[in-house]
């Protein structure tokens, strides 16, 4: 439901670190930096600068990284309730409206 490379931005985002965020995602730090600058591509602006202190937010990462965090607590409450609807639609079949 949620592009795996926002979930990902978010942890590297909060530890500025990849090393840290491919341990914390179960990933490699290759695999992290490659979907970082794959999500950079598609949205066509830096989210990070890069030296060789570590890693910082750039304005446009530091207001994705707001928005962004808002965003996937709002699609994870609400798949939460479209679950707990979905379980009692196998008991009420017009829970949602229409029979499933």
């Amino acid at each position: 439901m949620i592009d795996k490379k926002f979930e990902v931005f978010q942890v590297v985002a909060y530890y500025k670190n990849l090393t840290k965020a491919a341990t914390v995602c179960h990933m490699t730090q290759a695999t992290i930096s490659r979907q970082m600058q794959q999500l950079e591509e598609e949205i066509g602006v830096p989210l990070f600068t890069r030296s060789t202190k570590g890693i910082t937010l750039t304005p446009a990462g530091d207001y994705l990284h707001h928005r962004a965090s808002s965003y996937i607590r709002r699609i994870q409450r609400h798949s939460r309730g479209l679950q707990k609807r979905r379980q009692c639609a196998f008991l009420q079949p017009q829970a949602f409206g229409r029979p499933l």
